[in-house]
């Protein structure tokens, strides 16, 4: 219950914050996103592709599920624009029936990456019973906060503010759906072991690709400058600490 509660807020307060307030600036976002990318990347590095290929005798079919995810997110962001790294791209002047189309594109295509997102914690807290789950749950969490800002920000340009907050509610609600969908189907055995560590797999891929966007799009001058390589130290450093126990 604490994990859904969380999932839901970390994907519905900043986005409303970003729409009612705009308290994110540029620097602000851009330390946030950074951050997350490098805790994800360090995350699926450090726990959940060791845990997927160690729990299974099919390690080569898992390495297919993980592929299939990663251009699987890549398709999806055709219909996202790149909202779950944070991309923004907005028109002012779309504030009518072609900006809801796009709004319910962008919205739906997010929801599918979020319910699949959802399923990875049932993974972890059915078969590993372990505190691997709270790293997996912050990571997810981290993730959703740039996202949620970004979906705002594109929301906002295209729809008015009602239609804006009933659209964030409806992406904050999907990855508690995927947890609970998942967490339902397994406990009646309709969801198998296999088919979890197939959604756990396609999860993996796509966050995979999401965290590397992040990371080599915010250098991509190639250059070195402290106030963006901190906030990748920073997230790195804690989703270790997370994956051993520490925090």
């Amino acid at each position: 219950m604490v994990g859904i509660i969380l999932l839901f807020l970390f994907a519905f307060v900043p986005g409303m914050f970003m729409v009612s307030r705009e308290t994110f600036t540029r620097t602000q976002f851009k330390f946030i996103l950074t951050f997350s990318g490098a805790y994800l990347l360090t995350l699926i590095c450090s726990h959940l592709l060791p845990d997927l290929f160690s729990r299974t005798g099919h390690n080569h079919e898992v390495g297919v599920w993980v592929v299939i995810g990663l251009f699987g997110q890549m398709v999806l962001e055709g219909f996202t624009k790149g909202v779950e790294h944070g991309h923004v791209h907005s028109n002012h002047n779309s504030k009518n029936n072609n900006g809801l189309i796009a709004g319910i594109s962008i919205v739906l295509a997010l929801s599918i990456h979020a319910v699949v997102e959802g399923t990875m914690l049932v993974q972890t807290i059915r078969i590993t019973h372990d505190l691997e789950w709270y790293g997996l749950l912050g990571g997810i969490l981290v993730h959703k906060v740039p996202a949620s800002i970004a979906l705002a920000m594109v929301l906002k340009s295209r729809l008015d503010f009602t239609r804006v907050a009933l659209f964030l509610m409806i992406f904050s609600l999907m990855s508690p759906l995927g947890l609970y969908l998942g967490d339902y189907l397994h406990q009646e055995n309709i969801l198998s072991f296999d088919g979890l560590q197939i959604l756990f797999g396609l999860a993996t891929g796509s966050l995979l690709y999401i965290s590397f966007t992040i990371i080599f799009e915010a250098r991509k001058d190639h250059g070195f400058r402290l106030k963006e390589t901190l906030p990748a130290i920073l997230g790195a450093l804690v989703a270790i600490t997370m994956n051993w126990g520490i925090l």
